[in-house]
């Protein structure tokens, strides 16, 4: 169940943000997530979907995927859920979300979403990287940018995993220097691309 201290401040924010108060009617849980807490909150405004979860254990995590979901949505490439409202109470964090309503797949469904992908992907630019850092599952992920696709791909994605995976005791010495190995075998695997944008959770 969604914290009392979590929905006094989703107000106050919100009246902030659009000016006008906010009626909440009521809340029902919603499965599916791994990391998170997540439910339907309806409101005289009308249905919202929240997420939450600790903002000691994963912070910033909310503020970074409220900016990944806007940077998608203004390339008008494929439907994204509108950010309502991200915030924290100092002890949870949470993120409120456009409500979308499931439905029936319509018969042209994949072909849809592969030209939407598609065109997502033709959203390109100069350096691979990100402007800012956000989290893949639980662990967080660096974005530093790069002009080169390997070297983005090792720094920023195999050894920052590989030191945190060391660090807590679950890979050993034998392990990092297989890594090692491969990174010399990157340059022939990987063909050459021009950055892109992509959706690591789609």
């Amino acid at each position: 169940m969604v914290s009392p201290q979590i929905l006094e401040d989703f107000t106050i924010r919100y009246a902030e943000k659009f000016k006008s108060s906010i009626l909440i009617k009521s809340f029902k849980s919603v499965g599916g997530g791994c990391i998170n807490n997540g439910g339907r909150l309806s409101t005289g405004q009308g249905d919202f979907f929240i997420k939450w979860n600790s903002a000691e254990k994963y912070p910033r995590m909310f503020e970074a995927e409220a900016m990944g979901l806007e940077l998608l949505l203004s390339q008008n490439s494929i439907r994204i859920p509108e950010v309502i409202i991200v915030g924290d109470n100092d002890l949870e964090s949470y993120l409120v979300l456009e409500y979308i309503e499931s439905s029936i797949k319509k018969s042209d469904y994949w072909e849809v979403l592969g030209q939407q992908l598609a065109n997502l992907h033709r959203v390109v630019d100069g350096e691979f990287g990100l402007d800012h850092n956000n989290y893949i599952g639980s662990l967080p992920q660096p974005n530093q940018k790069h002009d080169e696709w390997v070297l983005f791909f090792i720094e920023e994605r195999l050894t920052h995993q590989l030191k945190l995976a060391r660090d807590n005791g679950k890979i050993n010495s034998s392990m990092l220097k297989k890594f090692e190995a491969l990174f010399l075998k990157l340059e022939e695997i990987f063909p050459k691309e021009k950055p892109s944008l992509l959706h690591g959770d789609l």
